[in-house]
């Protein structure tokens, strides 16, 4: 992203300098009309000239508010500000350099671009933030099964003997588990996480009839979890 946004930057210096050249490097005098005297051509050329400027400073400020998904839907935002800016100059110079079209008129086409660039940020920033929010609610949504798994997978690493294969199990079922929770899970993950705790202590303290127990029981709690969540799906 920060290589598309230089990439704008750099487009738009250079619109804004050939703009400048090719307005006021041409003869002032074209077609029997000084274009400089006429207050029309200082007032278009004054809009297209604010035109450039939002559309800079909206570019920018959208793209600063971009990140993770916010980033991969900003890249569209990045090419049509690539066409709006050339485009608003070359525009902008037709009607600035020929005194037979109102410059008026440019000034004009050079607003509705920009504002045609604004709408399509506004459409960019709030994709992405619904795409934010729905990342968001997964996340809340699958926190419980990752902390269980993490913890579980350390039980793995610290038992010891036979206790090993039987947290291996626990560890097993958990992962392969539906990570997706719900209000209506609140109860059985209650259980899970509370005979985890109970099934980490039995392993470190070594207490091979209790770690059998905690074991057993958190087997049987992971499968009515999955029972449930098939349940709920189902319904």
């Amino acid at each position: 992203m920060n290589k598309s946004v230089k990439y704008f930057g750099v487009t738009w210096l250079v619109s804004l300098i050939l703009f400048h050249l090719v307005t006021f490097l041409l003869p002032a005098e074209i077609a029997g009309v000084k274009r400089f005297s006429e207050p029309v051509f200082w007032v278009a050329y004054a809009f297209i000239l604010v035109a450039l400027l939002v559309q800079l400073g909206v570019f920018y400020a959208f793209c600063r508010r971009t990140e993770s998904e916010k980033i991969f839907l900003g890249i569209p935002l990045v090419r049509v500000a690539c066409g709006i800016t050339p485009a608003s100059v070359i525009l902008g110079v037709v009607f600035l350099v020929v005194p037979v079209i109102p410059a008026w008129i440019g000034a004009l086409i050079c607003a509705v671009l920009t504002a045609g660039f604004v709408i399509a940020g506004v459409k960019a920033v709030t994709a992405a933030d619904a795409v934010s929010a729905v990342g968001e609610r997964v996340q809340a949504k699958t926190a419980f099964m990752k902390q269980a798994v993490l913890a579980a997978q350390s039980i793995v690493t610290r038992a010891k003997g036979d206790a090993k294969p039987l947290a291996v199990k626990v560890y097993e079922a958990l992962k392969y588990s539906d990570s997706v929770s719900s209000p209506a899970l609140a109860a059985v993950e209650n259980e899970i996480e509370r005979h985890l705790s109970a099934f980490e202590d039995a392993v470190l303290s070594e207490d091979a009839i209790r770690t059998g127990d905690e074991a057993q029981e958190l087997l049987v709690l992971i499968n009515q979890r999955s029972a449930q969540c098939k349940a709920l799906k189902n319904s």
